[in-house]
């Protein structure tokens, strides 16, 4: 749970295409000890697909419903 109250399944991965991000990188409520986290925003809408985490490894943790496939070719 975020600590605004938000409910998630997070996916976590090590490459993620995530071309947006909102704000610094911080480590403030991190879930993740060690790491700094951004929020990860869709590239053409804007919308809240998770966090970038950065720190002695990068990975992205996406919300489960909001993960769509690419369309072929992209």
């Amino acid at each position: 749970c975020t600590p605004a109250g938000m409910a998630c399944v997070l996916r976590c991965v090590r490459s993620a295409p995530v071309r947006s991000v909102a704000g610094a990188p911080t480590s403030e409520s991190c879930w993740f000890p060690g790491c700094r986290w951004q929020i990860a925003l869709c590239a053409a809408c804007r919308t809240h697909l998770g966090w970038l985490f950065t720190g002695s490894e990068s990975f992205a943790g996406l919300i489960s419903g909001r993960i769509k496939p690419s369309p072929a070719g992209v």
